[in-house]
C-alpha cells in the first residue's frame, strides 16, 4: 500500500465499514484521484438523518463575557470500533499514529487515536467532527 494512498484507503474502508460494504472498493492500481472519486460516492450513499446533524468542533477560549453561553448543544464526537475520533483537516498536516507517518489532506477527513487528533486541534490545523445529539 502506497503512503502517499493510505489514508484515502483508511478513508474508504472506514466508509464501507459504516455502510455495511463489504466487497473491496479499491486496488493498489487506483491513483489518488480515483480514491477521492470513491470517498466522494460513498459519503453521497451516507444516511442523511435529520434530527443528527454533522457539526465541526473547535476549542476556544475566546468566548466575549458579554455573549454568554446560550442553552448548551449535546454533541457527541465521531469514532470508529477501534476508538479513533474524526478529524477534518482545516489545512494538510502529518502525524504519527503506531509509528508510521500520516498525512491528512485539507478538507479531508480521518479517524485519528484521540491524543493525536486533539494535538492537531489544539494546534488548529483540525476539527472534531461530530453529531448532535
Amino acid at each position: 500500500m502506497s503512503k502517499a494512498k493510505k489514508p484515502y484507503q483508511e478513508q474508504i474502508d472506514s466508509l464501507c465499514e459504516e455502510l455495511g460494504i463489504t466487497e473491496p472498493q479499491y486496488d493498489d492500481k487506483n491513483s489518488i484521484a480515483d480514491l477521492e472519486k470513491i470517498i466522494d460516492e460513498l459519503e453521497a450513499k451516507l444516511p442523511e438523518n435529520s434530527d443528527s446533524e454533522e457539526v465541526e468542533i473547535t476549542l476556544t477560549d475566546d468566548v466575549p463575557e458579554s455573549e454568554g453561553i446560550e442553552d448548551s448543544v449535546d454533541v457527541e464526537v465521531n469514532s470508529d470500533k477501534s476508538g479513533n475520533i474524526e478529524v477534518k483537516a482545516v489545512s494538510t498536516f502529518r502525524c504519527r499514529v503506531d509509528d508510521e507517518r500520516v498525512t491528512v489532506v485539507k478538507d479531508n477527513k480521518h479517524y485519528l487515536p484521540e491524543d493525536v487528533a486533539m494535538e492537531a486541534v489544539e494546534a488548529g490545523v483540525a476539527v472534531l467532527i461530530g453529531k448532535q445529539k
